[in-house]
């Protein structure tokens, strides 16, 4: 007979999963601690850095280190979800990144705690 050894399967959504260590990407952006409270957004700390500017073709990667679960969805809280990228509910410790193919500037937010906001720049603005 043949031993057959199968490999793990993947995570439905591989976007979404543990940060591997020695992981590197052009920019990661933090979800904060204590996050979902609204102090964070007073003084723009609830994704740090709050503005990045990237390549196109760029991967920008976010982190929750907060305790509460979050989203990073393209848009703004008065505007809604405008569907250029989503990371669907990103629990602690998880991560989600996006390649942005486009020049532009990119609002974001978090759903669940809309005073949560951060902007990506891509490119020749």
């Amino acid at each position: 007979g043949k031993i057959v050894i199968a490999k793990p399967l993947e995570p439905i959504d591989s976007r979404i999963s543990t940060l591997p260590q020695g992981s590197s990407t052009l920019e990661i952006i933090n979800v904060s601690r204590d996050s979902a409270g609204p102090d964070c957004g007073i003084d723009n700390s609830c994704y740090e850095p709050f503005a990045v500017s990237v390549d196109v073709r760029k991967k920008v990667t976010w982190k929750n280190l907060d305790s509460f679960s979050h989203t990073v969805t393209s848009g703004t809280p008065e505007d809604g979800p405008d569907g250029v990228f989503d990371s669907g509910i990103l629990a602690n410790y998880r991560y989600f990144s996006h390649t942005f193919y486009e020049s532009g500037i990119y609002d974001y937010y978090c759903i669940l705690h809309p005073w949560m906001h951060g902007m990506v720049a891509v490119g020749e603005i």
